[in-house]
C-alpha cells in the first residue's frame, strides 16, 4: 500500500533527478489520499491502539495502517487531515504515532512547523538520545 521510495526510484532510471522523483511521487501519494481520502478516513479511524502501547504484531500493524492513512490523508490536502495530524502529535502514547504525526506535519503545507519543531525540542531535550 506504499509506494516505492525516492531511492529505489533512483536507483531504477539511468538518470537520477531527485528532485523530479520527489515531485512525481508526492503528486502520486496526494492523487491516492484525494481519490481514496474517505477510505484512508475510515482506515484511520477504526485502527487505534487504546490502552498500553504493545509492539506486537496486531497492534504494530494497526498503528502502521493508521499512521499511512495519516500521511495520504495529509498529502492530498484533504479537509481536516493537517488537524488529525496535530492532534495525534498532541495525543500520542507511543513514540511510533508521535513520529509519523510529526513527519506528516513537516512533509505538508503546515504554517506552523517550525513551531511544532520547537516545542517538541523543548519537550524532549532532556531526553539521551
Amino acid at each position: 500500500m506504499t509506494l516505492p521510495e525516492e531511492g529505489f526510484i533512483g536507483e531504477q532510471r539511468a538518470v537520477v533527478d531527485p528532485q523530479a522523483i520527489r515531485a512525481a511521487r508526492r503528486i502520486v501519494c496526494g492523487e491516492l489520499g484525494r481519490s481514496l481520502a474517505a477510505e484512508w478516513l475510515h482506515v484511520y479511524e477504526t485502527h487505534a491502539t487504546p490502552g498500553e502501547y504493545s509492539p506486537a504484531p496486531g497492534p504494530a500493524g494497526r498503528r502502521a495502517l493508521r499512521n499511512l492513512a495519516l500521511s495520504y490523508l495529509v498529502e492530498g490536502r484533504v479537509e481536516g487531515a493537517i488537524e488529525l495530524a496535530r492532534r495525534q502529535l498532541v495525543q500520542a502514547g507511543n513514540m511510533t504515532e508521535q513520529q509519523a504525526a510529526l513527519a506528516a506535519l513537516i512533509n505538508s503545507a503546515a504554517t506552523d512547523k517550525a513551531d511544532i519543531l520547537i516545542r517538541l525540542a523543548q519537550e524532549w531535550q532532556h531526553e539521551p538520545c
